[in-house]
């Protein structure tokens, strides 16, 4: 069977856009043309059946769990057949750490660590360093840190909001603060482990 596809680019003429349903003619058509694409090879992906990462020196299957990933089965994705301590650990809760204990072990250990780049020292210290702090309390929830870092937030969007009639400047440098601080209070709540 033979597929052809037709080619065309569109001038844009004032207020005429790009519309699928707008009729093509050779007034409106800068290049048509027909290409035949049916002998264009089409490569085949190789199904695995499992989808190994490897997450604090423990290799998971996770092909299981793929589908309902959360944050979409691209993530998982690109960790196939590597290293995902650090992702795992910075943007998963600790109760999505907890998962980890549910999840089935990969049966391939051995080849998988043979495939995978070797974790350095550095890394390994870093994550000695990581564990160690988790353990100190670092990483533990302060409700009055948090309430001060919205009281600064309010503070600011207030004044800010307060003062846009009579002074634009002090308003405009006010709310651009706001939104700073907003987008690190943001940021903390991504990687705070909530």
């Amino acid at each position: 069977m033979r597929t052809t596809y037709l080619i065309f680019l569109l001038f844009n003429y004032g207020a005429q856009s790009f519309n699928p349903l707008f009729p093509i003619s050779n007034k409106n058509c800068l290049f048509a043309a027909t290409v035949d694409v049916s002998s264009i090879p089409v490569k085949s992906k190789k199904i695995k059946k499992s989808l190994d990462v490897r997450i604090d020196d423990i290799w998971y299957d996770l092909s299981g769990w793929r589908n309902t990933h959360p944050a979409g089965d691209h993530w998982i994705d690109l960790y196939r057949d590597r290293d995902a301590t650090e992702v795992i650990h910075g943007f998963h809760s600790s109760r999505g750490m907890e998962m980890l204990n549910r999840l089935p072990k990969s049966s391939n250990v051995d080849e998988l660590e043979q495939q995978a780049a070797p974790v350095s020292d550095v890394t390994r210290n870093f994550r000695a360093l990581r564990k160690r702090l988790a353990e100190e309390g670092w990483w533990n929830r302060d409700y009055l840190h948090e309430a001060r870092l919205f009281s600064i937030w309010m503070a600011l969007f207030g004044s800010g909001v307060a003062v846009a009639h009579s002074l634009p400047w002090v308003s405009i440098v006010l709310l651009g603060l706001a939104n700073t601080a907003a987008g690190w209070i943001g940021h903390d709540y991504i990687h705070g482990n909530y």
